[in-house]
């Protein structure tokens, strides 16, 4: 079994959000960094989720300096979403050594930017769908992106990705 634990970061603090409800925000009882720290003991643990919160929000990603800390902590591999809209902050996760970059609110509405990405980070890029039943969400969860699930996949098949991060959003931090 590989388990891939979940850090959701709003200003370097590990929190939870309901229904991605940024009014509804748990602060973890684990630091970022110790969160990090703990996963990286246990073999199944084969990479770890960051998301950076407010950066999703922002439409930039604004979590650079902890994601950088956080990757110092482990060798383990960092996938990290969250604000990332253009190929140079991609560039700069990947100077930080993070591994996988998860694309959501540009991928989704800007395919052949997509296509760029993946030429440049084949195998390396996920793409983020979070979805209300079959509409996808972007820029936060915030809006609803006009576009659906099945067209969305069916125009990307051919794309040579990492994989897709489908979250369910009334779902999501209900435990």
């Amino acid at each position: 079994m590989e388990i891939i634990p979940a850090i959701d970061l709003i200003d370097g603090k590990s929190v939870r959000l309901q229904q991605g409800d940024y009014d509804k925000q748990v602060v973890m009882p684990m630091s970022a960094t110790e969160a990090v720290t703990y996963y990286s003991q246990f073999p199944q643990v084969t990479r770890i989720h960051v998301v950076d919160l407010i950066g999703a929000t922002k439409q930039a990603a604004v979590e650079g300096d902890t994601v950088e800390v956080l990757k110092s902590l482990t060798d383990i591999p960092l996938e990290i979403g969250g604000g990332i809209r253009d190929l140079e902050t991609i560039d700069l996760y990947d100077k930080l050594g993070i591994d996988y970059f998860i694309l959501g609110t540009r991928a989704i509405m800007d395919v052949p930017w997509l296509n760029e990405a993946v030429a440049k980070y084949p195998g390396r890029i996920y793409v983020g769908l979070d979805c209300k039943d079959e509409a996808i969400y972007i820029n936060g969860w915030k809006e609803a992106s006009g576009r659906y699930i099945q067209e969305y996949l069916d125009e990307i098949a051919d794309l040579d990705i990492a994989g897709i991060i489908y979250t369910d959003i009334y779902k999501d931090g209900m435990i």
